[in-house]
């Protein structure tokens, strides 16, 4: 497993990324975030990996964006693989992409 220190120039923020697949999408560089109440990924992301949204459950997500945000919904137990034999399963809210 290969993890990454990305830092920006401006603003100076360190961030922590590593490779992952969920299902057959590999992304090359997620963020991750020990400190967040739940995780969050892309429309995007879920539509390329078929992810079904349950968009009953919705998050308001103003602590995290500089504009009024809410979720689209909920992806659940998704199937997140760091390595062999490495996968952790784990529910996101679903944001419209950007």
């Amino acid at each position: 497993m290969e993890i990454d220190f990305v830092q920006r120039k401006e603003p100076a923020t360190d961030v922590v990324t590593v490779k992952c697949k969920i299902k057959c999408l590999v992304i090359p560089a997620g963020t991750v975030d020990p400190g967040a109440n739940f995780p969050i990924m892309s429309e995007d992301i879920s539509k390329r990996s078929k992810l079904e949204i349950d968009t009953k459950e919705k998050h308001d997500l103003r602590g995290i964006a500089t504009t009024p945000t809410e979720s689209l919904g909920i992806v659940r137990n998704v199937p997140v693989n760091f390595a062999p034999g490495c996968t952790i399963y784990a529910d996101f809210a679903v944001v419209k992409n950007q």
